[in-house]
C-alpha cells in the first residue's frame, strides 16, 4: 500500500464557523498526494457534523469521546499519520491552493531537514537557510530571528522525526 507524502492534520474543538472553509482549503490543493486526518476533540457545536458531510476517501476521521485538550489530541493524530511529512492546519485556518507544492518542493531539495518553516514576512533574511539543530535552537534564543515562532501551518514536520520526540 503507497503511503502518502504528507498527513495533514486538522485538530479542532468548537470550530463550526470557520471549519467548511478549512476542509475546502486542503481538499483543493494542487498537490494530491496527501492524507487527511481531522480530529475532533468531542465538539459541543455542530463540528462532528460538519467533518461528517465531508465524505473525500483521503480523510481519516475520527471524534474523542472526552475532550483531550490541544496537545494530547494532535499526539493522537501524529499516531495515526502515514505520510512522510505532517502539515498542522487548525479548524479555524485555511492554505493557499499550492501550499503543499510549495513545502513538498523545499522538502524534496533538503531530503536530510526534519522540519520545513515558511516564513513571509521576514522580508530581510536570504532563503532558504539551513540549520543543525544546535545552530537553530542558539539563533532561537540567542538570535536576531524566531523562526519557530509562528502557526504550526507555516511549518511542516518529518514524521519520524516528531516521532522520536515522543508523547
Amino acid at each position: 500500500m503507497h503511503n502518502p507524502i504528507v498527513s495533514v492534520i486538522v485538530t479542532t474543538y468548537n470550530r463550526q464557523e470557520y471549519l467548511s472553509e478549512t476542509i475546502l482549503s486542503i481538499l483543493n490543493q494542487t498537490f494530491q498526494d496527501f492524507e487527511y486526518i481531522i480530529g475532533d476533540d468531542c465538539s459541543t457545536d455542530n463540528t462532528w457534523e460538519i467533518i461528517e458531510g465531508y465524505k473525500d476517501p483521503r480523510i481519516v476521521k475520527y471524534r474523542n469521546e472526552s475532550n483531550l485538550r490541544e496537545y494530547p489530541n494532535r499526539n493522537k493524530a501524529i499516531s495515526m499519520a502515514k505520510g512522510e511529512w505532517i502539515l498542522f492546519i487548525d479548524g479555524d485556518d485555511i492554505i493557499f491552493p499550492h501550499g503543499l507544492d510549495v513545502f513538498k518542493y523545499y522538502a524534496s531539495r533538503y531530503k536530510d531537514a526534519s522540519m520545513i518553516i515558511q516564513k513571509n514576512y521576514l522580508n530581510n533574511v536570504v532563503w532558504p537557510i539551513k540549520f543543525n539543530p544546535k545552530e537553530f535552537l542558539l539563533n532561537e534564543f540567542f538570535g536576531f530571528y524566531r523562526f519557530s515562532s509562528s502557526s504550526f501551518a507555516s511549518n511542516l514536520f518529518r514524521r519520524d522525526a516528531l516521532a522520536a520526540l515522543g508523547n
